[in-house]
């Protein structure tokens, strides 16, 4: 009975490890940047995407990283752990520009919360996506309708001038 009871464990710790794999696989095949942040404001979790997104040098192995030390005070992305730590519950998608030295970056951020079995809350979980080229060509976008209106205009105004001189 032992002996099979050991042989059920084994096969148990064989799928469990099994299963971590696939995640760690899953997380570091994310293009999207993921975050969790436990109730005490140390980062969980960060996959590499969130690191190039968010511009962090990997610490290594059993390096613990603190909201605090990740970003500035000031920084948009750093009020919304925040407010997300004291209100779990409370947000939702959120556009925010973070602020380099020569460029800023915006990301679309979207948070859930994981909670024990009696729904008290773990970790805040943020999903993080790059939207800064889409933004730029919105704008590139937005500049070329501008400018097909002011040609339209400046046509027709021609045209009104030309007619009566004619």
């Amino acid at each position: 009975e032992i002996h099979d009871h050991r042989e059920q464990l084994e096969v148990q710790l064989t799928e469990i490890k099994r299963l971590q794999r696939h995640t760690e696989k899953l997380l570091t095949s994310m293009s999207d940047g993921l975050l969790s942040v436990d109730m005490a404001g140390k980062v969980a979790t960060i996959n590499p995407a969130a690191q190039k997104i968010l511009k962090i040098s990997d610490k290594g192995p059993g390096k613990d990283y603190s909201v605090v030390e990740l970003f500035k005070e000031e920084s948009a992305l750093y009020a919304y752990i925040k407010d997300m730590l004291q209100n779990p519950h409370g947000k939702s998608q959120q556009e925010i520009s973070l602020h380099y030295e020569e460029e800023t970056q915006i990301l679309l951020v979207g948070s859930s919360v994981l909670s024990d079995g009696d729904e008290n809350p773990q970790e805040i979980i943020l999903n993080l996506h790059d939207i800064t080229e889409l933004k730029k060509l919105e704008a590139r976008i937005r500049q070329a309708e501008r400018l097909a209106a002011l040609g339209t205009l400046a046509a027709g105004m021609s045209h009104e001038i030309r007619n009566p001189l004619s």
